[in-house]
């Protein structure tokens, strides 16, 4: 499988609801994890520039939300 392939299945794990804060170098989402139900808090992290038509980004689960 290729990478880009494993990378979108990670990142449809998450479905994002709202802003809950943006900075410099990215955003963080209140999201629904569709794996387990939980509300968590996401970061989406700008790694570099737009090249091809591609955005290029890392995400992470920062905190559990109640």
């Amino acid at each position: 499988m290729a990478e880009n392939d494993q990378e979108k299945r990670g990142a449809d794990r998450y479905l994002k609801r709202e802003i809950l804060c943006e900075g410099t170098d990215g955003v963080v989402y209140k999201a629904i994890d569709t794996k387990t139900g939980q509300t968590v808090a996401i970061e989406e992290i700008w790694l570099g520039t737009q090249k091809e038509g591609v955005n290029f980004t890392a995400l992470r689960e920062i905190k559990l939300l109640k």
